[in-house]
C-alpha cells in the first residue's frame, strides 16, 4: 500500500470526470488528502474508505471539508447563526419536527449538524465526547477541526456509532464494486432515499482508489 502522501494524480483525475463534473478545487483536493492520509494509516480497507469519502461527499456537499449544517453553498466560512437560522427555516416549513438548532443539553449549546459527517442531538456530541475524550458536548464547534472531524466520521462509521449499523455493512470484497444500498444506514435512515447514490458515489471512490491499495 502507498503512504498516505503519495497520492496519485490518476485518483484525482478519476473522481474529478466521475465525481466533481470536471473540476477539482483546491480546498476538495486538499479534504480528499486529509481523509484519505487518514484512511490508510488507520488501516481501513479499500471498501471501507470508499464509502466513507462517499459518506462525506454526501454530507459536505462536495466540499470535502467540516462545515456546519446549511452550507451547502457557503462552505467553512458559514456560521453558527447563519446555520441555525437554516435549521430554523427547514423547521418551519415542516421538513423537520423539532427544531435541533434551539440551546440544550447543560451547557445550552445549539446542537445542529457539524463536521465531515453531521452529527446532531446533544446526545449524540455527548456521546462522542466520551468516545474520543473531548469536550464536544460543551464546545460543539470542536467537530469542525480537522482531527475531530476524522475522528468523528472514521470512528463513528466503523463502530456504528451514528446507528447499529457499521462499515462491516459494506462488502469487503468486491471483483464489481456492487455497493449495498442499505449502507447508508450507517448514518441515519434515508437510505431509501439517498442510499442508492451513495453506493453509485462509493463505486466511483473505490474505482479510483485502486492503486493506492497495490
Amino acid at each position: 500500500m502507498r503512504k498516505p502522501q503519495q497520492l496519485n494524480k490518476a485518483f484525482y483525475d478519476a473522481v474529478r470526470r466521475s465525481l466533481f463534473g470536471g473540476r477539482l478545487k483546491q480546498h476538495q483536493v486538499e479534504g480528499m488528502d486529509k481523509i484519505i492520509a487518514y484512511g490508510l494509516a488507520n488501516g481501513y480497507s479499500r471498501p471501507d474508505l470508499a464509502y466513507v469519502l462517499a459518506t462525506i461527499y454526501h454530507e459536505t456537499a462536495k466540499w470535502m471539508q467540516p462545515i456546519r449544517e446549511g452550507a451547502r453553498r457557503y462552505g467553512p466560512a458559514y456560521s453558527d447563526q447563519s446555520a441555525r437560522r437554516a435549521v430554523t427555516a427547514i423547521f418551519n416549513k415542516g421538513i423537520i419536527r423539532t427544531n435541533y438548532s434551539n440551546l440544550d443539553g447543560p451547557y445550552k449549546q445549539s446542537y445542529y449538524g457539524r463536521g465531515l459527517v453531521q452529527i446532531t442531538w446533544y446526545a449524540n456530541y455527548k456521546k462522542f465526547a466520551a468516545i474520543l475524550g473531548i469536550p464536544l458536548d460543551k464546545n460543539p464547534d470542536l467537530a469542525l477541526e480537522w482531527d475531530h472531524a476524522l475522528a468523528i466520521a472514521f470512528i463513528g462509521m466503523r463502530d456504528g456509532v451514528f446507528t447499529k449499523f457499521s462499515l462491516d455493512e459494506v462488502p469487503d470484497c468486491m471483483v464489481t464494486p456492487a455497493f449495498d444500498n442499505t449502507d447508508r444506514r450507517i448514518i441515519n435512515g434515508d437510505h431509501k432515499k439517498n442510499g442508492p447514490m451513495v453506493a453509485a458515489q462509493a463505486a466511483n471512490f473505490f474505482n479510483a482508489l485502486g492503486e493506492l491499495y497495490v
